[in-house]
C-alpha cells in the first residue's frame, strides 16, 4: 500500500489541521554506518519541512522512518501526541508521494486516485465524489476516465498527488516527487504544491537534494550531513546565517575566508596574508574564524582603481566568465589560488575580461561569520 489516511473529510475543503511531528534521538545504524545519528526536530502543524542533503545524508532514510517503512534502532516518532513508532504503516494516517508515482497502469485515474478509500472501506457513491474534490483541487477534474499513460508526466504527478491528499491526511510525506521532472515542469509543481499544501493546511515533509527545491517550497528547512542534522531553520536562515561550513557549502554559492580576527582601530579585520577582510564591527577580536560572504555582494573593480573606504578588498585575476541568463558567474583566482566567486547582472558591463588582473570589493555588513569557527 502506497498511502493510508485517517481522515475522509472533502479534499477540497480549505483550513484542514495538519499533524504536529516530534522526532525525538532517532537512530538508525547499517553495519557500522549510523545512516541517522540522533536527530531530533519538530515541525509544527501546517509547516512545509524540507529534509535537505546530499546522496547519503540520511534524508530518505528519516522519511522512511517517519513514514514506518524502516524502523528506527532507537527514538521517537510523536504525531499530535501519539507515539506511532511501533504503529504499522497502514495504521499511521499518513499521505505519501513517492518520485515513481507508483500509479497501477490498469486502473484509470479515478480509481488509482480512490484506492486509499476503497482500502479504508469508504462507500462507493461516497468516494465518487472525494475522487472529484481531489482531481480538481490538482487541476484534473474531469481526468478520472482517463488511463495514467494517457497522461503527462506533470499529470501523473498530479494524480499521484491527489491520491495522497483524497482521505486528508494530517501528514503528507514526499520522496524526491519532482526528481523526474524536466526544469521547467519541476518549477510549476514546485509553486503547485506549495499552494496546495497551505490550503489544505497539510504539515508536509519532503525529501530533495535540490537546494532550489528547498528554498521555493519550503517553511523549514532540515540539512542533513552524514546522517546528522546540520541545522533546522527556514531558508532565510540557513541561506543568510549558515551555522557551519557544511551549511554555507550546500546552501547556495559561497566564498569562504579563514583566519583570526583583530582590531586595527576602530574596524575588525581578518587576518590574511593577502587582501583585506573586514567583519562587523561588533564582532570579539583575537579569535579564529571562518566568514562567509555570498556573490552577489562582491563587486568587481579594475586592479588600479582608487580603492573604496572601509570595504574589504580581495586581489585576483578572472578565470572564467559564464553567462548564466539573468546573471553572469565570473570566476577569480586568488592570491592564495582558491577560487572566488562573484554574480552580476547579466546586463550590466563588466570592467574586465578573462586573464584580468582585478579587485573585488564587499561591505562589512555583507560578512557573515560562522558561530564557534575554529
Amino acid at each position: 500500500m502506497t498511502e493510508t489516511a485517517t481522515q475522509a473529510g472533502p479534499a477540497g475543503q480549505e483550513g484542514s489541521p495538519g499533524a504536529r511531528v516530534e522526532l525525538a534521538g532517532i537512530v538508525k545504524v547499517y553495519g557500522e554506518t549510523r545512516a541517522v545519528d540522533d536527530v531530533s526536530l519538530t515541525v509544527e502543524p501546517g509547516q512545509f519541512l524540507t529534509l535537505l542533503g546530499a546522496s547519503g545524508s540520511g534524508k530518505t532514510t528519516l522519511l522512511r522512518i517517519i513514514a514506518g517503512f524502516v524502523d528506527a534502532d532507537e527514538g521517537r516518532i510523536v504525531v499530535n501526541g501519539r507515539d506511532i513508532s511501533q504503529v504499522p504503516v497502514h495504521q499511521r494516517g499518513i499521505g505519501m508521494v513517492f518520485q515513481n508515482y507508483a500509479l497501477f497502469p490498469h486502473l484509470s485515474v479515478a480509481a488509482n486516485v480512490g484506492f486509499p478509500l476503497e482500502m479504508r472501506g469508504v462507500r462507493r457513491r461516497d468516494r465518487a465524489a472525494l475522487v472529484e474534490r481531489a482531481l480538481e483541487a490538482v487541476h484534473l477534474g474531469g481526468y478520472g476516465r482517463r488511463s495514467p499513460k494517457e497522461l503527462s508526466g506533470g499529470q501523473q504527478q498530479r494524480v499521484a498527488l491527489a491520491r495522497a491528499i483524497v482521505a486528508r491526511p494530517p501528514l503528507l510525506l514526499m520522496d524526491e516527487p519532482l526528481g523526474a521532472l524536466d526544469r521547467r515542469l519541476r518549477e510549476a509543481m514546485q509553486i503547485e504544491i506549495r499552494r496546495l499544501s497551505r490550503e489544505l493546511g497539510l504539515t508536509v515533509i519532503n525529501v530533495t537534494h535540490d537546494q532550489e527545491e528547498a528554498l521555493t517550497m519550503s517553511d523549514r528547512i532540515a540539512l542533513l550531513a552524514g546522517g546528522r542534522l546540520v541545522q533546522h531553520g527556514t531558508p532565510e536562515e540557513l541561506y543568510g546565517l549558515p551555522e557551519s561550513e557544511v551549511a554555507a557549502r550546500f546552501l547556495g554559492e559561497s566564498n569562504l575566508f579563514r583566519g583570526r580576527v583583530r582590531r586595527e582601530g576602530a574596524d575588525s579585520v581578518l587576518a590574511l596574508p593577502y587582501g583585506r577582510v573586514l567583519v562587523p564591527g561588533d564582532t570579539p577580536g583575537e579569535r579564529e574564524a571562518v566568514v562567509v560572504v555570498r556573490p552577489s555582494a562582491i563587486r568587481i573593480r579594475p586592479a588600479g582603481a582608487e580603492p573604496s573606504a572601509s570595504v574589504s578588498r580581495m586581489p585576483g585575476v578572472v578565470s572564467a566568465d559564464i553567462y548564466a541568463g539573468d546573471s553572469r558567474k565570473v570566476l577569480v583566482a586568488g592570491a592564495d589560488g582558491a577560487e572566488l566567486v562573484v554574480r552580476c547582472e547579466s546586463g550590466a558591463p563588466l570592467p574586465c575580461s578573462v586573464g584580468d588582473e582585478v579587485v573585488l570589493e564587499w561591505d562589512p555588513g555583507s560578512c557573515h561569520i560562522i558561530p564557534g569557527a575554529a
